[in-house]
């Protein structure tokens, strides 16, 4: 008679001992499983052969017949179905598939954020530097044109005319 957990299954009472209820699924499918412990707790998992014949299990989650504090009986079997098509499809070991997906998302993580830092760092960068105009007005303070006849104007009306209309907004850099 072939096992097939149903909302029934799910109403076992639960005994001294763990019980365990295995559905019924072809050869090389892996099986959907529901450990039912003497605490009353019921657990959802998935059950395949791994690499040299070793068998493992994929804990799903807790059983909750509202869905609210954990995985309903359909969405149990759901997850056991998308385990079983990952599978199927030549995956021999999904808890190490996972394992390489977490690595691999933890990486393109990494990656986006020195991303973020390093354009954070070129905008800041950027927003440091003078233009033309500011280099001019540190230039001016510091070469002490104020003590001159005219304090500076002169120099200061020249750049205005002719130099800050077409350059001044410019990011200033030096070459060597």
């Amino acid at each position: 008679m072939a096992i097939i957990i149903n909302d029934m299954t799910m109403k076992t009472k639960p005994s001294k001992k763990e019980i365990l209820i295995v559905e019924d699924a072809p050869r090389g499918h892996g099986r959907f499983c529901v450990r039912i412990f003497p605490t009353g707790n019921k657990v959802f998992c998935f059950r395949y052969t791994a690499t040299g014949s070793k068998q493992r299990w994929i804990s799903i989650g807790s059983h909750d017949a509202t869905g609210k504090a954990g995985l309903t009986l359909k969405d149990a079997r759901q997850q056991a179905d998308e385990y079983s098509r990952l599978y199927q499809s030549g995956i021999v070991d999904l808890i190490e598939y996972f394992e390489e997906q977490e690595k691999i998302k933890a990486a393109g993580e990494a990656l986006e954020l020195a991303r973020i830092e390093a354009e954070r760092r070129a905008a800041e960068l950027e927003a440091s530097r003078l233009t033309v105009q500011g280099l001019f007005d540190k230039w001016e303070m510091s070469a002490r044109i104020a003590n001159r006849k005219d304090a500076g104007k002169e120099n200061r009306r020249l750049f205005e005319k002719d130099v800050f209309p077409a350059i001044g907004h410019l990011q200033a850099h030096m070459t060597m």
